[in-house]
């Protein structure tokens, strides 16, 4: 009986030193940092392309996939209309940096005019 007792006791021992050193680990390493996502963006001309071929895939009813960049020409468009104003239209008068971006489909080019970022697109056949 007396060694089954000697036993529990340095188990018993053995546990609040593991304890201890736990407890001095945890309170002196530093926070976890948690790993920063990954932000690739593409270049603008890239995303102003990816905007082209979705208006584009939208108006013909394509698979995005099936329109091809024939040209991109960085372009600073004289207003906010990127130089596409209907008559009707009253545009900021301010330059626009932006692309005018060729593209192809089915044998048929399509020309369109974006700022830089290619939030805003608009067609020159309009």
């Amino acid at each position: 009986m007396h060694q089954r007792s000697a036993w529990s006791s340095g188990i018993g021992l053995l546990l609040v030193g593991l304890l201890a050193i736990l407890e001095a680990c945890a309170s002196t390493s530093e926070p976890a940092t948690p790993t920063p996502e990954v932000f690739n963006p593409l270049p603008p001309e890239q995303r102003a392309f990816e905007a082209v071929r979705e208006v584009l895939a939208g108006q013909l009813g394509l698979d995005p996939l099936a329109i091809r960049m024939v040209e991109t020409t960085p372009v600073d468009w004289p207003d906010a209309c990127l130089g596409l104003a209907a008559s009707s239209e009253s545009c900021a008068q301010t330059v626009t940096p932006g692309f005018r971006i060729t593209v192809e489909t089915g044998g048929t080019s399509y020309e369109f005019h974006t700022n830089r970022d290619g939030s805003l697109v608009r067609s020159s056949t309009q």
